[in-house]
């Protein structure tokens, strides 16, 4: 068949932020791998850190939609057994196939894989690490943290954001990963 999603994802929301599939929902890669959401999915959106999104936007919004509901179910919890890295990794170069197939650009879909291999980096973060928040007076609470996340993105783009371009998909890989030391 093809490069292909399925169709349009049906959800429905449970709580606030996240959601649960309502049919399945699948994605076949160029590469002709069929990537399968079952109907009844819970999907939480927690794989783009949440001070990303005033640059990125929220998981589930903009052309990049469809390839973070894939994402966000083989990136999840509900995987059984958990995916070894060599799994990972296809996983996250489905995500950037997604997004290019579904209309972003290669610039574009460099910048949501820079923000999951962020959310990678974060939920490697030592526990102890979170702190209170700091209060400003005409801002939201804003942690150390957050500040730390929202610097270390920002860093990898300005080194990268000319050359998001024409970047192949390995050679992104390789630089993103060599900042965040995920190799």
């Amino acid at each position: 068949m093809g490069e292909n999603f399925s169709g349009l994802p049906v959800t429905r929301w449970v709580g606030e932020r996240d959601m649960e599939l309502a049919e399945d929902f699948s994605y076949e890669d160029p590469q002709g791998r069929v990537w399968l959401v079952p109907k009844g999915s819970f999907l939480t959106g927690t794989f783009i850190p949440r001070p990303l999104w005033h640059f990125v936007g929220s998981p589930y919004l903009g052309v990049s939609r469809r390839a973070a509901i894939i994402y966000d179910y083989f990136n999840g919890e509900s995987i059984d057994p958990p995916l070894n890295n060599s799994e990972k990794r296809k996983v996250n170069k489905m995500f950037y196939d997604a997004c290019r197939f579904d209309g972003c650009t290669r610039a574009r879909a460099g910048i949501m894989y820079i923000s999951i291999c962020m959310g990678i980096w974060v939920s490697r973060l030592p526990e102890g690490f979170k702190s209170t928040a700091v209060t400003h007076q005409f801002a939201p609470k804003i942690t150390p943290e957050e500040v730390m996340i929202k610097a270390k993105f920002e860093e990898i783009y300005e080194e990268l954001k000319h050359e998001l371009d024409y970047l192949e998909f390995e050679e992104l890989e390789r630089k993103v990963h060599d900042r965040l030391d995920l190799l």
